[in-house]
Protein backbone atom coordinates (compact mmCIF):
# COMPACT_ATOMS: atom_id res chain seq x y z
CA UNK A 1 0.00 0.00 0.00
CA UNK A 2 1.65 3.69 -1.22
CA UNK A 3 1.44 6.12 1.54
CA UNK A 4 1.60 8.93 -0.03
CA UNK A 5 -1.66 9.25 -2.38
CA UNK A 6 -5.53 8.03 -0.87
CA UNK A 7 -8.56 7.41 -2.62
CA UNK A 8 -12.36 8.29 -1.19
CA UNK A 9 -15.83 7.44 -2.68
CA UNK A 10 -18.97 9.16 -2.17
CA UNK A 11 -22.41 6.35 -2.74
CA UNK A 12 -22.76 7.08 -6.13
CA UNK A 13 -20.87 3.91 -7.88
CA UNK A 14 -19.38 2.32 -3.92
CA UNK A 15 -18.65 -0.69 -6.39
CA UNK A 16 -16.57 0.81 -8.59
CA UNK A 17 -14.77 2.78 -6.39
CA UNK A 18 -13.76 -0.29 -4.12
CA UNK A 19 -12.73 -2.20 -7.25
CA UNK A 20 -10.17 0.27 -8.02
CA UNK A 21 -9.12 0.42 -4.24
CA UNK A 22 -8.53 -3.47 -4.37
CA UNK A 23 -6.47 -3.30 -7.45
CA UNK A 24 -4.32 -0.33 -5.71
CA UNK A 25 -4.17 -1.84 -3.03
CA UNK A 26 -5.25 0.92 -1.05
CA UNK A 27 -8.40 0.74 1.63
CA UNK A 28 -10.68 3.60 0.27
CA UNK A 29 -11.29 6.01 2.39
CA UNK A 30 -14.98 6.28 4.28
CA UNK A 31 -17.70 8.98 4.15
CA UNK A 32 -19.91 9.29 7.13
CA UNK A 33 -23.34 10.37 6.45
CA UNK A 34 -26.46 10.88 8.46
CA UNK A 35 -29.82 12.62 7.47
CA UNK A 36 -31.19 14.90 10.19
CA UNK A 37 -35.07 15.05 10.59
CA UNK A 38 -35.50 17.88 8.00
CA UNK A 39 -33.75 15.37 5.47
CA UNK A 40 -31.08 17.58 5.61
CA UNK A 41 -27.51 15.64 4.81
CA UNK A 42 -24.05 15.70 7.46
CA UNK A 43 -21.20 14.18 6.14
CA UNK A 44 -17.77 13.59 8.02
CA UNK A 45 -14.30 11.65 7.07
CA UNK A 46 -13.12 9.86 10.02
CA UNK A 47 -9.38 9.91 10.21
CA UNK A 48 -8.93 13.19 7.91
CA UNK A 49 -6.03 14.56 9.70
CA UNK A 50 -3.99 11.80 7.27
CA UNK A 51 -4.91 14.03 4.37
CA UNK A 52 -1.99 16.35 4.84
CA UNK A 53 0.37 16.74 1.91
CA UNK A 54 -0.82 13.24 -0.02
CA UNK A 55 -2.39 12.83 -3.12
CA UNK A 56 -6.34 12.71 -2.82
CA UNK A 57 -8.38 11.27 -5.64
CA UNK A 58 -12.31 11.02 -5.58
CA UNK A 59 -13.87 8.62 -7.01
CA UNK A 60 -17.60 9.78 -7.56
CA UNK A 61 -20.26 9.76 -11.00
CA UNK A 62 -23.06 12.29 -10.35
CA UNK A 63 -26.00 10.48 -12.18
CA UNK A 64 -29.58 10.95 -11.35
CA UNK A 65 -30.08 11.95 -8.64
CA UNK A 66 -27.48 14.41 -9.87
CA UNK A 67 -28.00 17.10 -7.40
CA UNK A 68 -27.36 14.85 -4.36
CA UNK A 69 -24.39 12.99 -5.82
CA UNK A 70 -22.75 16.52 -6.63
CA UNK A 71 -23.45 18.18 -3.05
CA UNK A 72 -21.96 14.36 -1.79
CA UNK A 73 -18.83 15.25 -3.82
CA UNK A 74 -18.54 18.56 -2.83
CA UNK A 75 -18.70 18.07 0.93
CA UNK A 76 -16.04 15.28 0.43
CA UNK A 77 -14.07 18.03 -1.38
CA UNK A 78 -14.63 20.49 1.19
CA UNK A 79 -13.47 18.40 3.86
CA UNK A 80 -10.23 17.05 2.40
CA UNK A 81 -9.33 20.63 0.92
CA UNK A 82 -9.16 22.33 4.05
CA UNK A 83 -6.74 19.54 5.08
CA UNK A 84 -3.93 20.89 2.11
CA UNK A 85 -3.85 18.05 0.22
CA UNK A 86 -0.64 17.89 -2.32
CA UNK A 87 -3.15 17.48 -5.05
CA UNK A 88 -7.04 16.47 -5.18
CA UNK A 89 -7.94 14.61 -8.38
CA UNK A 90 -11.94 14.17 -9.17
CA UNK A 91 -12.94 10.56 -11.57
CA UNK A 92 -16.29 11.13 -12.52
CA UNK A 93 -16.98 8.42 -14.45
CA UNK A 94 -20.59 9.74 -15.22
CA UNK A 95 -21.15 13.26 -15.57
CA UNK A 96 -24.60 14.63 -14.40
CA UNK A 97 -25.88 17.31 -16.69
CA UNK A 98 -23.66 16.32 -19.14
CA UNK A 99 -26.57 17.28 -21.70
CA UNK A 100 -27.16 20.81 -20.17
CA UNK A 101 -23.85 22.00 -21.99
CA UNK A 102 -24.96 25.04 -23.55
CA UNK A 103 -28.42 27.20 -24.40
CA UNK A 104 -29.42 25.70 -26.90
CA UNK A 105 -32.24 28.21 -27.74
CA UNK A 106 -32.00 31.28 -25.32
CA UNK A 107 -33.07 31.89 -21.46
CA UNK A 108 -31.55 28.00 -20.37
CA UNK A 109 -29.20 26.73 -17.66
CA UNK A 110 -26.14 25.88 -18.29
CA UNK A 111 -26.25 23.63 -15.79
CA UNK A 112 -23.20 21.44 -16.99
CA UNK A 113 -21.02 24.44 -17.13
CA UNK A 114 -22.30 25.52 -13.54
CA UNK A 115 -21.78 21.88 -12.16
CA UNK A 116 -18.17 21.95 -13.36
CA UNK A 117 -17.04 25.25 -12.32
CA UNK A 118 -18.45 24.55 -8.49
CA UNK A 119 -16.10 21.49 -8.41
CA UNK A 120 -13.30 23.74 -9.77
CA UNK A 121 -13.90 26.25 -7.23
CA UNK A 122 -14.64 23.85 -4.52
CA UNK A 123 -10.16 23.11 -5.18
CA UNK A 124 -9.61 20.31 -7.66
CA UNK A 125 -6.38 20.22 -8.88
CA UNK A 126 -6.77 17.30 -12.40
CA UNK A 127 -10.86 16.44 -13.57
CA UNK A 128 -10.86 12.85 -15.47
CA UNK A 129 -14.22 12.41 -17.31
CA UNK A 130 -14.83 8.74 -18.96
CA UNK A 131 -16.17 9.69 -22.44
CA UNK A 132 -17.87 12.86 -22.09
CA UNK A 133 -21.01 13.68 -23.74
CA UNK A 134 -19.24 16.76 -25.70
CA UNK A 135 -15.80 18.25 -25.98
CA UNK A 136 -16.50 21.59 -24.15
CA UNK A 137 -17.25 20.14 -20.89
CA UNK A 138 -13.56 19.60 -20.57
CA UNK A 139 -13.37 23.40 -20.95
CA UNK A 140 -15.57 24.34 -18.42
CA UNK A 141 -13.02 22.80 -16.06
CA UNK A 142 -10.35 25.09 -16.42
CA UNK A 143 -8.09 26.08 -14.85
CA UNK A 144 -7.70 22.20 -14.07
CA UNK A 145 -6.15 19.98 -16.03
CA UNK A 146 -8.50 17.42 -17.78
CA UNK A 147 -8.32 13.61 -18.89
CA UNK A 148 -10.12 11.59 -20.66
CA UNK A 149 -10.67 7.97 -20.23
CA UNK A 150 -11.85 6.32 -23.42
CA UNK A 151 -13.40 2.66 -23.03
CA UNK A 152 -12.81 2.21 -26.85
CA UNK A 153 -10.72 -0.94 -26.18
CA UNK A 154 -12.49 -2.45 -23.50
CA UNK A 155 -15.12 -2.17 -26.60
CA UNK A 156 -12.95 -4.18 -28.65
CA UNK A 157 -12.00 -6.66 -26.40
CA UNK A 158 -14.87 -7.52 -25.28
CA UNK A 159 -15.51 -8.71 -29.16
CA UNK A 160 -12.92 -11.22 -29.51
CA UNK A 161 -14.20 -14.45 -30.99
CA UNK A 162 -17.13 -11.99 -32.86
CA UNK A 163 -16.13 -12.02 -36.87
CA UNK A 164 -14.81 -8.87 -37.42
CA UNK A 165 -14.92 -9.16 -41.44
CA UNK A 166 -19.08 -8.93 -40.93
CA UNK A 167 -18.68 -5.84 -38.67
CA UNK A 168 -19.30 -2.19 -39.52
CA UNK A 169 -19.36 0.33 -36.78
CA UNK A 170 -22.50 2.46 -36.94
CA UNK A 171 -22.91 6.21 -35.13
CA UNK A 172 -26.10 7.92 -34.29
CA UNK A 173 -25.12 11.62 -35.12
CA UNK A 174 -22.35 13.95 -36.47
CA UNK A 175 -21.59 14.59 -33.24
CA UNK A 176 -20.27 11.30 -32.26
CA UNK A 177 -18.99 10.78 -35.60
CA UNK A 178 -15.06 11.22 -34.46
CA UNK A 179 -15.50 8.66 -31.25
CA UNK A 180 -16.94 6.27 -34.05
CA UNK A 181 -14.49 6.41 -36.89
CA UNK A 182 -11.85 5.86 -33.86
CA UNK A 183 -13.38 2.71 -32.80
CA UNK A 184 -13.78 1.23 -36.05
CA UNK A 185 -10.14 2.09 -36.74
CA UNK A 186 -9.42 0.21 -33.50
CA UNK A 187 -11.57 -2.80 -35.23
CA UNK A 188 -10.15 -2.33 -38.74
CA UNK A 189 -14.08 -2.05 -39.90
CA UNK A 190 -16.05 0.69 -41.95
CA UNK A 191 -18.13 3.18 -40.18
CA UNK A 192 -21.94 3.86 -41.23
CA UNK A 193 -23.58 7.22 -40.15
CA UNK A 194 -27.39 7.92 -39.81
CA UNK A 195 -28.38 11.73 -38.62
CA UNK A 196 -30.34 11.58 -35.60
CA UNK A 197 -32.93 14.60 -35.17
CA UNK A 198 -34.34 15.12 -31.54
CA UNK A 199 -37.95 16.80 -31.37
CA UNK A 200 -38.26 16.79 -27.31
CA UNK A 201 -35.83 16.40 -24.23
CA UNK A 202 -35.01 12.56 -24.38
CA UNK A 203 -37.12 11.78 -27.54
CA UNK A 204 -35.19 10.82 -30.52
CA UNK A 205 -35.96 9.28 -34.20
CA UNK A 206 -33.54 8.56 -36.83
CA UNK A 207 -33.04 9.16 -40.25
CA UNK A 208 -33.38 5.98 -43.17
CA UNK A 209 -30.26 4.17 -43.29
CA UNK A 210 -28.92 4.08 -46.92
CA UNK A 211 -26.16 1.88 -46.68
CA UNK A 212 -27.04 -2.09 -47.98
CA UNK A 213 -26.34 -4.04 -44.88
CA UNK A 214 -27.62 -7.79 -45.99
CA UNK A 215 -25.62 -9.79 -43.86
CA UNK A 216 -24.26 -7.65 -41.33
CA UNK A 217 -22.98 -7.18 -38.08
CA UNK A 218 -24.27 -4.04 -36.82
CA UNK A 219 -22.04 -2.14 -33.73
CA UNK A 220 -23.62 0.86 -32.28
CA UNK A 221 -21.40 3.20 -30.66
CA UNK A 222 -22.71 6.06 -28.98
CA UNK A 223 -21.84 7.39 -25.03
CA UNK A 224 -25.20 6.59 -23.01
CA UNK A 225 -28.58 4.73 -23.83
CA UNK A 226 -31.04 6.80 -22.20
CA UNK A 227 -34.51 6.36 -23.21
CA UNK A 228 -33.44 3.56 -26.00
CA UNK A 229 -35.61 5.76 -28.52
CA UNK A 230 -32.33 5.84 -30.55
CA UNK A 231 -31.49 2.27 -30.30
CA UNK A 232 -34.79 0.83 -31.12
CA UNK A 233 -35.72 3.45 -34.15
CA UNK A 234 -31.79 2.63 -35.27
CA UNK A 235 -32.53 -1.05 -35.07
CA UNK A 236 -35.69 -1.08 -37.04
CA UNK A 237 -33.63 1.25 -39.64
CA UNK A 238 -30.77 -1.48 -40.15
CA UNK A 239 -32.95 -4.75 -40.07
CA UNK A 240 -34.82 -3.03 -43.64
CA UNK A 241 -31.15 -2.64 -44.34
CA UNK A 242 -30.74 -6.14 -44.64
CA UNK A 243 -28.33 -7.08 -41.42
CA UNK A 244 -28.26 -9.92 -39.55
CA UNK A 245 -28.00 -8.42 -35.89
CA UNK A 246 -26.82 -5.15 -33.77
CA UNK A 247 -24.34 -4.83 -30.79
CA UNK A 248 -24.70 -1.97 -28.40
CA UNK A 249 -21.63 -0.35 -27.15
CA UNK A 250 -22.61 2.60 -25.38
CA UNK A 251 -20.36 4.02 -22.11
CA UNK A 252 -22.89 4.86 -19.77
CA UNK A 253 -26.04 2.74 -19.22
CA UNK A 254 -28.35 5.38 -17.90
CA UNK A 255 -31.35 3.01 -18.96
CA UNK A 256 -34.11 5.64 -18.22
CA UNK A 257 -37.88 5.86 -19.36
CA UNK A 258 -38.58 2.07 -19.97
CA UNK A 259 -35.25 1.59 -22.06
CA UNK A 260 -35.28 -2.25 -20.24
CA UNK A 261 -38.16 -2.84 -21.66
CA UNK A 262 -37.70 -1.48 -25.54
CA UNK A 263 -34.29 -3.00 -25.45
CA UNK A 264 -36.02 -6.56 -24.41
CA UNK A 265 -38.79 -6.52 -26.65
CA UNK A 266 -36.20 -6.08 -29.76
CA UNK A 267 -34.46 -9.75 -30.47
CA UNK A 268 -32.63 -7.92 -33.23
CA UNK A 269 -30.25 -6.27 -30.68
CA UNK A 270 -28.58 -9.34 -29.73
CA UNK A 271 -25.66 -8.00 -26.85
CA UNK A 272 -25.52 -4.75 -25.21
CA UNK A 273 -21.98 -3.96 -23.61
CA UNK A 274 -21.99 -0.97 -21.00
CA UNK A 275 -19.11 0.13 -18.60
CA UNK A 276 -19.60 0.37 -14.89
CA UNK A 277 -19.43 4.20 -15.16
CA UNK A 278 -23.14 3.92 -13.13
CA UNK A 279 -24.19 1.25 -10.99
CA UNK A 280 -26.65 -1.14 -12.37
CA UNK A 281 -29.63 -2.19 -10.12
CA UNK A 282 -30.12 -5.57 -10.30
CA UNK A 283 -34.17 -4.78 -11.71
CA UNK A 284 -32.72 -3.18 -14.72
CA UNK A 285 -30.15 -6.36 -15.70
CA UNK A 286 -30.79 -8.61 -18.75
CA UNK A 287 -29.04 -11.23 -20.21
CA UNK A 288 -28.01 -9.56 -23.00
CA UNK A 289 -26.95 -6.70 -21.29
CA UNK A 290 -22.84 -7.24 -19.99
CA UNK A 291 -21.02 -4.73 -17.82
CA UNK A 292 -17.85 -3.71 -18.38
CA UNK A 293 -15.55 -2.15 -15.58
CA UNK A 294 -13.46 0.66 -15.76
CA UNK A 295 -11.79 -0.37 -12.08
CA UNK A 296 -8.35 -1.24 -14.30
CA UNK A 297 -8.44 1.44 -16.34
CA UNK A 298 -9.02 4.04 -13.83
CA UNK A 299 -6.53 2.28 -10.87
CA UNK A 300 -3.91 3.06 -13.99
CA UNK A 301 -4.58 6.72 -14.60
CA UNK A 302 -4.20 6.84 -10.64
CA UNK A 303 -0.89 5.38 -11.11
CA UNK A 304 0.49 7.32 -13.37
CA UNK A 305 -0.99 10.88 -11.79
CA UNK A 306 0.51 9.77 -8.48
CA UNK A 307 3.45 9.20 -9.74
CA UNK A 308 3.71 12.55 -12.36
Amino acid sequence: MSENFLVFSGKANYKLASAVSELLGQQIGDLDKEIFADDEPWYRIPGYATIRGKNVFIVQSTPTYAPTNYIELWALMDIIERQKPKKLVVIMPFMGFRRQERDKDGGEAMMAKMMAEITVSRGATDIVLCDPHAPVLLDYYKPAQTYVIDPNQLFAEALKGTDLSKCVVLTPDRGRTSTARKFADVLGVSLVRVIKKRPEHDLAESNCIQEDLHGKIVIFRDDEISTAGTLISTAKEIKKAGADEMIIMATHGVLSGGAIQKLKRMPSITKVFITDSIYLPWEKRLDKIQVLSLAPIIASLITQLNES
